[in-house]
């Protein structure tokens, strides 16, 4: 009879810990999921400056010079970090 109630008390155990553990998992999925929301958001108002692309693809195929570069995107990159308080 011992041997009965510790078997059930022990598969009772393993299903509240597997329980927990996926509530645990589901609760760290969703502030996840909403860390990335958020960076993704701050990232699309950065990529979404039309000057910006500019300067990328200007440097890419050589047409402007590493100062012009560094001086136009950090501008670019401040004024976004401006706009967004946690960038």
């Amino acid at each position: 009879m011992d041997r009965i109630g510790f078997s059930f008390s022990q598969r009772s155990l393993a299903e509240q810990i597997h329980s927990r553990l996926d509530s645990v998992a589901y609760h760290r999925q969703f502030l996840l999921n909403l860390f990335i929301n958020k960076v993704n958001d701050q990232l699309h108002l950065v990529t979404s400056r039309t000057r910006l692309r500019q300067f990328l693809y200007d440097y890419h195929y050589g047409e402007i010079e590493i100062d012009n570069f560094l001086n136009g995107t950090q501008k670019i990159l401040r004024d976004a970090g401006n706009s967004v308080p946690a960038f």
